[in-house]
């Protein structure tokens, strides 16, 4: 009876071992498949890593239209006798105008005048105008004031400026080229430094007055008793992009 007590014994103990290796084998076996998937997703996931710099810095080239040029399609007038030139939109008719009965400007020079489609402006340009005489240099006159002061690109010291005239029953509006005072730009704001119906700048050699502004080709009010027709934000912006196209040649 003993004896079958020990062998139930042994047996217990065995059985005991048997489960521990099997408990072993497990864990180990466990262990290894835990290990080696975690290898293989760390290496994925290094692989993936080192490969999202490469595509986040891939560079994608986007072609940006660049607008067409202001004086795409425009027309040149050239003075022979300034050696100059300026632009005017293709719509826009060049008239000679009579000065036969005049005293300026002088003969020899070009002169020549710009008209808008509706007729209601003009650019008027003369090469030589002659003494501009009653204007003195820096001299300012009550009712007259630039709105817009810009360089012209191609000419040193030469100035589009915007000038409203309230000398008049009408105020009026003009745009003109003209110089520098003392080598320093008009001041937006400020009172005229030129004769109020004038608009004069010095030529390349000094020796001459040139004229390059806005006109009306209405008569003037005083004659009609209406006002000027003023232009329109898109008129004002040809006439002064037609300024700032004046260069020499």
């Amino acid at each position: 009876m003993g004896k079958l007590k020990y062998n139930q014994k042994g047996f217990t103990a065995v059985e005991g071992l048997l489960i521990v290796l099997i408990l072993v084998v497990i864990g180990a076996v466990g262990y290894m498949v835990y290990h080696n998937h975690h290898k293989t997703t760390t290496a994925a996931a290094t692989t993936t890593s080192s490969t999202k710099p490469a595509t986040s810095t891939k560079t994608t080239t986007s072609t940006t239209t660049q607008p067409a040029s202001t004086y795409a399609g425009w027309k040149t007038y050239t003075s022979a006798e300034e050696g100059a030139s300026f632009k005017y939109p293709a719509n826009w008719t060049a008239t000679v105008p009579d000065y036969s009965h005049g005293t300026q400007p002088p003969q020899g020079s070009d002169y020549v005048n710009i008209n808008s489609p509706d007729n209601n402006f003009q650019v008027h340009w003369v090469s030589d105008y002659g003494d501009p005489n009653g204007c003195t240099a820096g001299q300012s006159f009550s009712g007259i004031t630039y709105s817009d002061v810009t360089a012209v690109p191609s000419v040193s010291n030469l100035y589009y400026v915007q000038v409203l005239d309230t000398n008049n029953s009408f105020p009026t509006t003009t745009l003109e080229l003209i110089n520098g005072s003392g080598g320093k730009a008009p001041t937006v704001g400020s009172g005229g430094t030129i004769c109020p119906t004038l608009a004069v700048f010095k030529s390349k050699n000094s020796n001459r007055y040139l004229q390059l502004y806005m006109s009306y080709s209405t008569p003037p009010s005083s004659y009609t008793g209406a006002p000027y027709p003023q232009p329109s934000a898109a008129e004002l912006q040809t006439i002064k992009n037609i300024l700032l196209s004046f260069s020499y040649n």
